[in-house]
């Protein structure tokens, strides 16, 4: 087992990659990759993949600017399982019992090909800000499925047993091809 806690410095880190990792118990972030973005710099473009978190303090996998996370197993963390700055990809990835959000991703970010499930009772399996994709995955066992804000794309997603709702949409989101079963609300859409 190698732990790993912050292993970016939190203003200059970029280009790093993560592969076949185990992480466990650690206080807080189990793998911590963050970026900034500025007029001189632009930090991010990580890879973290084929890991398996399990639980960490605050949350299993956080990647900065342009990351990508794939294929990793990310459980048991107390908020969030997987969190991703802006432009990212999360992919084939499994995430299971967290207590905020299951995958949080930023503007412009995809989620494709992935299983989130057993959500806390006041948890989201996946929540993106603006322009994001959320693509072919299975939710199931959380309070809310697939939550979006504006502009976001919602196609071929499988949501099941949600206590609230499958997917809740904001203003000029598409949403094609999705099914949704025994959620208490299927789709819910609302504009500001």
């Amino acid at each position: 087992k190698k732990e790993i806690y912050n292993l970016a410095d939190k203003y200059n880190s970029a280009n790093i990659r993560i592969d076949t990792v185990s992480v466990s118990n650690c206080v807080t972030v189990g793998i911590d990759l963050p970026g900034i973005t500025n007029a001189s710099y632009k930090g991010g473009g990580h890879s973290v993949l084929n890991c398996n978190c399990q639980g960490n303090g605050t949350l299993g996998i956080y990647v900065g600017y342009n990351s990508q996370v794939r294929n990793c197993t990310v459980k048991q963390n107390n908020d969030i399982g997987i969190q991703c700055a802006s432009t990212g990809i999360i992919r084939d990835c499994i995430v299971s019992d967290h207590d905020q959000y299951g995958i949080k991703i930023d503007d412009a970010s995809l989620v494709e090909n992935c299983v989130v499930q057993r959500g806390s009772i006041n948890g989201v399996g996946i929540y993106s800000l603006p322009g994001s994709t959320i693509r072919n995955c299975i939710v199931k066992y959380t309070r809310k499925g697939i939550e979006t804000e504006d502009g976001c794309t919602v196609i071929g997603n499988t949501l099941i047993y949600n206590t609230f709702f499958g997917i809740y949409c904001s203003s000029g989101c598409l949403i094609q091809n999705n099914t949704a079963i025994n959620n208490y609300s299927g789709i819910r859409g609302e504009s500001a």
